[in-house]
């Protein structure tokens, strides 16, 4: 049978229980006829705001209310009673059935938000994820994102968006980057310059820490540094530019300005030959390699990429290399380490994320940035730039910029190189 309908002014019982969930409000109903008498029941999960004077305000708590429960026997207002209404109390055996109730439907609205939240991360990426690349769109690292991220968005259904976020060497986009987040869904690809030369060359200015604000993915690819002249220098080897440079000292050699891979190498080149060079900074490589050609400077050590194709065209002179051995996109170029035992420059390039990422979703990015660095089309597109693919999952990344950094160190100290 239904209670009767409550007089004007007259307060019935509603059981109120405190339920630590979101803000929102759930509404839970439910008709329960035939059961003792019980009224028709709805279960409002509303904000604290909607009740009385009478109950505590709980920001970040919902109430889970039954409403429309009415009682046949008024008593006193209890202080410590957990309803919001502080009316009556029901009949000893409906409050049994009522309190059944209630905890039911505060296990089942729990249970729901948690087996929710569980699928929402388990199926990462459930929405579309930034790439911050630390450069202005059309160069290297910008061009090598989009191909990942092209095939990323195919393997995994979800849009792998590219974001530019140029300045400071790379520095501002990582920065960018390390405040994001840790769910996921914003991701960069770093290069040498932002997370092993200038955390060395201006540490104290640098936003971030490379060792505590960084979850390093993919190590994807690296490349040397090419040792260049102007033809009209008489030199092909580099014991024959050694020789030239003892001959001429202070010869100014191009960088792309203090602290550049290269300007750490001709300090490298210094070091080891016992030479001494001027470097003398340009805005960008672009504009060195014209003065290189056109004999306002004729001496440079630029990146592979940047450099080859005008040594393929006879307008450059390429006297050696800077990989470690024989460079597979340029066998015919001698490496410097044959004529200086250890010298190598390597800039990288890779993927990284913000510190704290939940370790299920960092094992799935290494695993589909391992898988998409293996496709034909992405190896012969990465060959196209230069570069040599490292192939590094996250572990054997960090450890492999460990070991860069702390060589970029010993050049940096021993040179005394200091940015303005």
């Amino acid at each position: 049978m239904r209670a009767k309908k409550p007089k004007e002014g007259e307060r019935r019982a509603c059981g109120a229980f405190r339920l630590r969930l979101s803000q929102s409000a759930i509404r839970l109903s439910s008709k329960v006829e035939g059961l003792a008498g019980v009224a028709p029941c709805e279960f409002d999960l509303s904000d604290p705001k909607e009740h009385g004077k009478g109950s505590k305000s709980y920001p970040s708590l919902t109430y889970l209310r039954l409403a429309k429960y009415p009682s046949e026997r008024p008593v006193a207002p209890r202080a410590d009673r957990l309803s919001c209404c502080n009316a009556t109390r029901q009949r000893p055996e409906n409050e049994m059935l009522y309190r059944i109730l209630a905890r039911l439907a505060v296990v089942a609205a729990t249970l729901g938000l948690l087996a929710g939240a569980a699928t929402a991360q388990d199926k990462w990426p459930s929405r579309p994820v930034t790439i911050i690349v630390p450069f202005a769109a059309g160069g290297n690292t910008d061009v090598m994102a989009r191909i990942f991220a092209e095939q990323l968005t195919r393997r995994l259904g979800q849009q792998f968006v590219v974001e530019n976020k140029a300045g400071a060497g790379g520095v501002n986009g990582l920065h960018a980057m390390t405040r994001a987040a840790p769910d996921g869904y914003t991701i960069a690809v770093a290069t040498s310059g932002g997370i092993a030369i200038n955390p060395i060359l201006i540490k104290d200015k640098i936003p971030y820490n490379v060792e505590k604000d960084f979850t390093y993915l993919y190590g994807m690819a690296a490349q040397p540094n090419i040792w260049l002249v102007n033809p009209s220098v008489p030199a092909n080897t580099m014991p024959e530019l050694i020789a030239w440079l003892k001959a001429n000292p202070e010869t100014p050699y191009a960088t792309s300005g203090p602290g550049t891979t290269q300007h750490i190498c001709g300090a490298m080149l210094e070091d080891a030959a016992g030479v001494k060079m001027t470097a003398v900074s340009y805005r960008a490589s672009n504009i060195s390699i014209q003065d290189l050609i056109g004999g306002q400077i004729r001496l440079a050590c630029d990146n592979f990429a940047v450099a080859y194709e005008q040594v393929k065209g006879g307008k450059l002179r390429a006297v050696s290399i800077t990989s470690p051995g024989p460079y597979p996109l340029a066998k015919e170029i001698e490496p410097t380490a044959a004529t200086l035992p250890g010298f190598e420059l390597m800039p990288a390039f890779g993927w990284v994320g913000p510190a704290n990422m939940p370790p299920d979703i960092v094992k799935n990015l290494i695993e589909e940035l391992v898988a998409v660095g293996k496709i034909p089309e992405v190896r012969t597109a990465l060959e196209k730039f230069g570069v040599l693919q490292t192939e590094l999952p996250g572990p054997a990344y960090a450890e492999a910029l460990a070991k860069e950094r702390a060589g970029y160190a010993r050049v940096i100290e021993r040179a005394g190189i200091k940015v303005p």
